[in-house]
């Protein structure tokens, strides 16, 4: 694959006569765009994922909803599913505890926030590149994406979500609220 990096498909997408734009012209490049946006949904959706186990520790701890904000945005995600998988467990709930190992293994967000991105030069095929070291080895290993296979990719991860935060009981309004007792209001203008 000859490869393109991001930088440059956003200049691909936007440049017009020597300037930038933000038009990214889906009807011209309809694959490109679809990657791009879902690309950006599977990063948004994986945020609502993270505060939504922010609010099944609360529940589970009984913080109030700023005292968990206060704690849990300390700690990275990794942390935080550690100590869920931990209150999981002393529920008794090791079909949650796997239910969300399903969802993270689905969202594969790490080679997607880390990863190396590529792309074939007309942009129809997309790669990440996932770096590790382990065993005193650097590795890597590419996972491809055309933007239909990309597509599905998130669908799932998003299906999964939505299954384990109902299996959770959290809800949309339940994450709105804890945003808003968290004091995640917008800026006043």
């Amino acid at each position: 694959m000859s490869s393109v990096g991001w930088s440059e498909v956003i200049l691909i997408l936007t440049r017009r006569d020597q300037s930038l734009t933000y038009d990214f012209e889906p009807e011209r490049f309809p694959l490109r765009y679809q990657f791009l946006h879902d690309y950006g949904a599977l990063i948004a959706v994986w945020n609502e994922f993270e505060i939504a186990i922010e609010v099944a520790i609360m529940r589970r701890t009984g913080m109030t909803p700023l005292k968990a904000s206060i704690v849990l945005s300390a700690i990275g995600f990794g942390h935080k599913r550690n100590i869920l998988d931990a209150l999981l467990k002393e529920e008794g709930r090791e079909d949650l505890i796997t239910k969300l190992e399903s969802a993270i293994n689905a969202a594969g967000r790490n080679a997607f926030v880390h990863g190396v991105p590529t792309g074939n030069k007309d942009l129809t095929e997309f790669a990440f590149a996932r770096r590790d070291f382990k065993n005193k080895r650097y590795r890597t290993k590419p996972i491809r994406f055309t933007a239909e296979s990309f597509r599905e990719h998130f669908l799932n991860f998003q299906g999964q979500y939505v299954e384990l935060a109902a299996a959770l009981g959290v809800t949309m309004d339940d994450i709105d609220a804890y945003a808003r007792e968290a004091r995640f209001d917008w800026p006043k203008s």
